[in-house]
């Protein structure tokens, strides 16, 4: 068998340098391409000869034979069907020319005629005709390639940076039957690509597409199904989620209830988990009864939470006080031991705000009375940087949101103004966050009030010139009194004066001025 061979070959040199696969490619392949085996090793394509001519196989050490296809050009040709220009093809002039990784062997037979072999030294092998557009090779190239082939190459190039760039620009132009194509290609890798940082990127413009239509949208949805919780925990996969709520709601209620029930509290503890949550508080309130049966339970313990916290205060926004389940989250939210845990938490008064701004008459008078506990408690809350937040937007809701809570109001001013003897006024306002009290208590001040506040402000004039935190107070005394000026001051009737020390503590001249 090795002899027959030796003497083919040997016999037939001229004919070998005419026939073997004379085709190199110009370029070599880049990143932004992409490898497409057209055909497995064991089916590459043999020339056609006549009988009795000895056979020529190219072989590829190490490697199948695969076709580039290109992206770049494929969008511009405005079909789905393609994904590249093939590679041009020069014939080479010898077998020498040849790439090194290949190598070609004859075994005898008949002599291959002239005319063949001229024929092809002309044109490339059968099977690798290369097309000059890329909807021509992919249409040629479809005898070969399966349809997981092509899924398989779509799916890479959206992977990467290049075609994912080239594709969302494709989508701003895109017809429905691209749309159409796209959505079937992707179907079977979509909780993947959710998952890609360059595939979330098509997602996303897909599904916000205004061309597509319901129905596609409806099928990626319903591709989703059994993948939300993974999604759901996903950097990338919560996005498309969130957007897949927000265009087919409808399908995706009963999914979101199914995967998620008895993981809300960990989902809502998630770093992108809590913005699923959010999302469907947000779009479908009608249908997050097990959300809210689920924090119910851990109430405390969500509104404690950096992350948890955050779906608590969708649920105070959006969902109706009087539904039975939230009247019981209600009930526990607001337990005194319970308000006073928050209103000192990083994350709990955030919640305890949200109560303020959208909670009912009792909701906000439950968290009145926890500042109305005696002056010891107060002085704690009003130094305190979150406290502080709570007591603020307290006296707001008390004076715009909720008037009709007179009584409430009068009691809380009562206690920051005090009596002649103490003033919890006087104790913070040169504090780092009792000032803001201060400054909310001269905006809000009314009648008897305002006289009050004027007396503890000319006890506090030469302190508050002195002070950064001080000059806010004076700036907030101006815009509520007008042209403010500190009256006597002393027993003696004297005015406060300034020192000539005190020049190089006040930074701000006007003050100096409306004050001597």
């Amino acid at each position: 068998m090795t002899a027959s061979c030796s003497e083919g070959r040997e016999g037939n040199e001229d004919w070998r340098d005419g026939h073997q696969l004379p085709w190199r490619p110009v370029h070599p392949v880049k990143v932004s391409e992409v490898q497409l085996n057209t055909r497995p090793f064991h089916q590459q394509e043999t020339a056609l000869v006549a009988p009795g001519a000895p056979i020529a196989v190219a072989t590829t050490l190490g490697r199948r034979p695969a076709s580039t296809l290109k992206l770049s050009e494929h969008l511009g040709s405005g079909t789905m069907g393609t994904l590249g220009t093939l590679g041009m093809w020069l014939p080479a002039a010898s077998a020498s020319t040849a790439p090194a990784s290949s190598s070609a062997f004859a075994v005898p037979g008949p002599k291959m005629p002239e005319a063949f072999a001229a024929s092809s030294a002309s044109r490339p092998p059968p099977g690798l005709e290369l097309p000059q557009t890329l909807l021509e090779s992919f249409h040629a190239a479809r005898p070969r390639l399966t349809k997981r082939m092509k899924r398989m190459a779509l799916t890479n190039l959206i992977r990467t940076p290049e075609g994912a760039e080239e594709i969302s620009l494709k989508l701003d132009s895109a017809t429905h039957s691209f749309c159409a194509e796209l959505v079937a290609a992707i179907l079977p890798e979509l909780p993947n690509l959710a998952c890609d940082p360059h595939g979330i990127q098509v997602l996303s413009k897909l599904l916000a597409l205004p061309t597509l239509s319901q129905e596609l949208r409806c099928k990626l949805a319903q591709r989703l199904q059994g993948s939300i919780l993974k999604l759901t925990k996903d950097k990338y996969g919560c996005w498309f989620v969130q957007q897949a709520i927000q265009h087919v709601p409808s399908e995706l209620q009963e999914m979101i209830q199914a995967e998620l029930k008895g993981k809300i509290l960990v989902c809502s503890q998630h770093l992108h988990g809590n913005f699923v949550l959010q999302k469907c508080v947000e779009l479908l309130p009608g249908s997050i009864s097990f959300i809210i049966k689920e924090l119910k339970n851990h109430v405390l313990e969500a509104a404690l939470h950096v992350y948890s916290c955050r779906v608590l205060q969708r649920l105070i926004e959006h969902c109706k006080h009087e539904r039975p389940d939230m009247a019981g989250l209600f009930d526990i939210l607001l337990r005194p031991d319970t308000l006073q845990k928050l209103v000192l938490d990083p994350y709990g008064n955030n919640v305890v705000r949200a109560v303020l701004a959208c909670g009912n008459r009792q909701h906000v008078q439950k968290i009145v009375k926890v500042f109305l506990c005696g002056e010891a408690e107060l002085i704690v809350y009003a130094r305190n940087r979150h406290g502080s937040l709570v007591l603020e937007r307290c006296l707001e809701s008390l004076n715009c949101d909720h008037k009709e809570l007179l009584t409430e109001r009068n009691a809380l001013m009562s206690a920051i103004l005090g009596t002649e003897d103490a003033s919890l006024f006087s104790q913070i306002a040169l504090d780092r966050f009792g000032n803001y009290i201060v400054q909310r208590t001269i905006e809000i001040c009314e009648g008897p009030e305002q006289q009050r506040v004027q007396e503890l402000l000319n006890g506090l004039g030469h302190k508050l010139r002195r002070s950064v935190n001080g000059r806010h107070i004076l700036q907030a005394a101006r815009k509520k009194f007008g042209s403010f000026a500190f009256g006597p001051c002393g027993p003696c009737g004297s005015t406060l004066g300034v020192t000539p020390e005190d020049l190089t503590d006040l930074t701000d001249l006007t003050d100096l001025a409306s004050s001597v």
